[in-house]
């Protein structure tokens, strides 16, 4: 299972690439993330909501009864300072095993260091290109504008 962070809606939305990415097999999103999608894209939250019913994503989150999620939910939101879609996604990821897939290189280092597979948005258009969903001339463009995005930001 992949917990997909907030921003990575939002670059693959921007791009034109969000209804290709809901195609990836093994995609899921916490409830935090999908509070701040609700929060500050309702154009975005309209088409996760259609996934979600679809069961083309998976609503995944952290067991509060779990000792270890709930614990490292709190470490990562509010003692580390992580957003709390990013901390719900890397409690979860760690504490199941599951892929973390976010733009964050502070989030996503921390991930590694723990032994969590990480992915972030280039490996996901890589992934979209290499099953046919989207050509090569997308995939450069789809990197060329995230890209300008991030340094945008």
């Amino acid at each position: 299972m992949r917990l997909i962070d907030t921003m990575i809606f939002r670059y693959f939305h921007a791009v034109g690439l969000l209804g290709e990415m809901l195609r990836l097999a093994k995609i899921a999103i916490t409830t935090a993330v999908r509070r701040e999608i609700k929060r500050k894209w309702a154009d975005i939250a309209e088409t996760v909501e259609q996934a979600l019913a679809d069961e083309r994503i998976a609503l995944c989150d952290f067991d509060p009864n779990s000792g270890p999620e709930s614990v490292l939910y709190f470490k990562y939101w509010h003692v580390e300072g992580f957003g709390e879609g990013e901390a719900a996604s890397m409690a979860v990821a760690f504490a199941r095993g599951y892929t973390f897939v976010s733009h964050d290189l502070e989030a996503a280092e921390k991930m590694r260091g723990l032994g969590v597979n990480v992915m972030d948005w280039q490996d996901l258009v890589e992934e979209l290109r290499g099953g046919g969903l989207i050509s090569v001339a997308q995939s450069e463009e789809a990197k060329r504008k995230i890209q300008a995005m991030m340094r945008g930001r």
